[in-house]
Order: structure tokens, then sequence, then C-alpha cells
């Protein structure tokens, strides 16, 4: 599997969906769809040249669920790769980035750019959730191990 996929990339992927708990039907909830796969140019000067990547895609309906657990993938593959001992490392992703950029200070530093873009209210409409989320996520006890 090393030889096709950044697997930390890959994880990290998984991460960021569980965190930000992503419910639209994707490769990260009960189907295979909302993601691109991304084959990185074996002569690239990156790390992971040669390696497929996933992209996110469609990430509309994101910051909804704050209580509900990690990995909840339905997705067969998906499943076996999240339980595989080297990308357990998913779980550590998901832990590392509670602490970092989805701490309560990071996502309202992230979501102040929001009054950047849009008139006040629509960005409070979308500001304001975010700011109930982040803490209740933060909440759960598999995100502070």
């Amino acid at each position: 599997m090393k030889r096709l996929i950044d697997v930390n990339e890959w994880a990290g992927f998984f991460a960021v969906q569980d965190y930000i708990t992503n419910i639209d039907g994707g490769i990260y909830t009960n189907n295979g769809e909302d993601y691109f796969l991304y084959h990185v140019a074996a002569d690239a000067p990156r790390p992971d040249a040669g390696l497929w990547l996933l992209l996110p895609w469609d990430l509309d309906e994101t910051f909804r669920n704050a209580g509900d657990d990690l990995f909840l993938t339905d997705v067969t593959t998906a499943r076996r790769f999240c339980g595989t001992p080297s990308s357990r490392r998913s779980t550590w992703h998901t832990s590392r980035l509670a602490r970092s950029r989805g701490s309560v200070a990071e996502m309202e530093e992230s979501a102040a750019y929001a009054y950047d873009v849009y008139p006040a209210s629509m960005a409070a409409n979308a500001v304001g959730p975010i700011k109930a989320y982040v803490p209740t996520r933060l909440g759960s006890s598999r995100l502070r191990s």
C-alpha cells in the first residue's frame, strides 16, 4: 500500500473529515463519493512523488454533529484502511489537529476571515455554529487522547 499512496496524507484526510463531522455521503461516511484522487507525477520534486492523494470535495455539510464518534465510515475499503496499523495514525492526526489548527483559538481566527468575505449577517450565520461546535467537539474523549 505504501508504494501507491501517501499513508499520512490519507490518514490526515480521514482525520479532518471526522473532526469537522462531514455528514455528506462520501468515502468518509457511507459511500465512495465526494473526493478526488490525484496522482503526483513520479518525477515531481516532492516527497509524495508517484503516490496517490485524496482531495476533499463538497464540504457544505460540515460542523453539524459535534458529539459524533470518530471513523464512522461504512465504506469497506475505507474501514480497512482506517483499521490497519499503519493508518491508525488517523486517530493521532485527529488528536493532533484538535490541539493545533482545530483548537478553539485557531478555529476562531480562521472563521474570522468570513467577515472579510461576506456581509456581517451572513458571516455571523456561518461563524456562530462553528464557535458552538468546536468546544463540544473538543470535549470528545477520543480527541483529548
